[in-house]
């Protein structure tokens, strides 16, 4: 008596052709540019925060050392001056701006402390660690103090290729190409075999089969549209991103 089952395994094997395969090789690259780029542009972003801060304790701790050895000379002033208006000597409207100047410097003493901690907190916050462990010295920065020196009237122009902005922007732009092609390659119909093994009352059988994937009824046309549109806004996207980095860097 035969039996209505068949013990059999079959598998299938597209045959890509046109630029299937490389659109695919070029998104999976295109998307491995973008999580470079993301990581490079954190990298820079937590860096650049990282010297604000930074230039921001030097500067403010300067400041409180100024206004500090500003502050004793001001107080003594202030305190013979106001003898002497006690007695009759001068008159108040010099006590009072002297006075008032008295204010101003205790008014941007705190403003500098207040920065310093502020800044503080956000150097151990991107360092992942406690504001009380956070250690600076003035040795992490040896030249803040001294003067920039004097730019060129013709500097040389500055390389933007690694650029992050510029970066993503190309690898958006390679995307949606990779995207363009592989939805031309779509317009053709998708080939495939499937060769297979069956096992039958023990005879063994290879049966191969042959599959065709027909392409829409439009022959792809509206994604081909889509795509193309895509890549066209990136193309100009590109092209603005070139030109503000350009810019950015010879204004530096």
């Amino acid at each position: 008596e035969s039996s209505p089952w068949q013990l059999g395994l079959g598998i299938e094997l597209p045959l890509d052709y046109g630029h299937s395969p490389t659109s695919l090789q070029d998104m999976s690259q295109n998307a491995l540019l973008y999580a470079r780029c993301d990581l490079a542009d954190a990298s820079w972003t937590i860096r650049s925060g990282l010297r604000r801060d930074l230039g921001i304790i030097l500067a403010s701790e300067r400041r409180i050392a100024l206004l500090r050895e500003l502050g004793e000379p001001r107080a003594l002033r202030l305190a013979a001056l106001t003898r002497r208006a006690d007695a009759g000597e001068i008159a108040g409207t010099e006590v009072d701006r002297v006075r008032l100047e008295t204010a101003s410097d205790s008014r941007l003493l705190r403003e500098a402390q207040n920065s310093v901690a502020d800044a503080r907190q956000r150097i151990a916050a991107a360092l992942g660690i406690g504001v009380d462990s956070l250690q600076i010295e003035a040795s992490v920065w040896p030249d803040f103090l001294q003067p920039e020196l004097s730019r060129s009237t013709n500097p040389a122009p500055q390389d933007v290729s690694g650029h992050p902005d510029l970066l993503r922007a190309i690898g958006a732009y390679e995307q949606s190409d990779s995207d363009l092609r592989l939805q031309l390659a779509r317009q053709y119909p998708g080939v495939s075999i499937g060769p297979g093994y069956a096992w039958e009352r023990g005879l063994i059988k290879l049966p191969l089969n042959v599959g065709l994937a027909l392409p829409p009824l439009d022959l792809n046309r509206s994604a081909i549209g889509v795509a193309l549109s895509a890549r066209e806004a990136a193309a100009a996207s590109l092209e603005e991103t070139y030109a503000r980095v350009s810019s950015t860097s010879e204004q530096k």
